[in-house]
């Protein structure tokens, strides 16, 4: 016979640790694409250290602090994490390139004997999307227009915030792709990107079309 207390304390354990990893795998993620966007390549060397989710990035505080504070009514399909990247150039004008969401899409019910000896499983999971957005990250177009900003000409910048994507920013034909989904006993979390196909930005005096030979040598 079950011991229904037993079984009880233990689901919640469980519920908990998933939340938990929920978290941290959003943490991870907004960390990652604001450092893809930062114009550096990145190098990563073998270290014997226990990596979180086996994903060793170095963590940028004020990203942190802006992670935290979007999260904090937690998350959510109807609120899902967003992290906005744009250009702005020395005259002042900005550009959309980008929105990636992080959202959860909840179970009506948890079911406390799904959620049994799951969790180490699920670590692995959401490491393997981390290293999924890794990847992706580094082949749309606003990772070279990154590698070629500078002081005289535009930068990147970020926003964090809770909400529905404000895509409407990124032009009439902006594209969409999910790099990818993990389902789990209290939802399934998920992370899209939408980006801009069409790099016109219009100032006040003439437009300035950015080069759009990403896929090119």
């Amino acid at each position: 016979m079950v011991d229904t207390r037993t079984l009880t304390e233990s689901a919640e354990k469980e519920r908990q640790e998933m939340e938990h990893l929920t978290k941290l795998m959003t943490m991870k993620s907004a960390q990652i694409i604001v450092q893809s966007r930062m114009g550096e390549k990145l190098h990563t060397y073998c270290t014997n250290q226990n990596s979180s989710m086996n994903v060793a990035i170095k963590e940028i505080p004020d990203v942190i602090t802006e992670t935290k504070l979007a999260l904090s009514n937690g998350l959510g399909d109807s609120v899902p994490l967003c992290v906005e990247i744009f250009l702005k150039t020395v005259d002042g004008d900005t550009m959309t390139l980008e929105t990636w969401s992080i959202g959860l899409l909840a179970e009506s019910a948890f079911d406390p004997f799904c959620s049994r000896h799951l969790v180490y499983t699920l670590y692995n999971r959401l490491g393997i999307l981390l290293k999924s957005l890794v990847s992706v990250s580094r082949v749309i177009p606003a990772y070279r227009y990154s590698r070629q900003q500078s002081h005289d000409s535009f930068q990147i910048h970020h926003r964090i915030y809770a909400g529905e994507p404000q895509v409407h920013t990124l032009g009439k034909e902006y594209k969409e792709l999910q790099i990818g989904q993990v389902s789990m006993p209290i939802g399934t979390i998920q992370v899209t990107v939408c980006y801009r196909t069409s790099m016109t930005l219009t100032s006040q005096q003439d437009p300035i079309m950015l080069k759009s030979d990403h896929f090119r040598k």
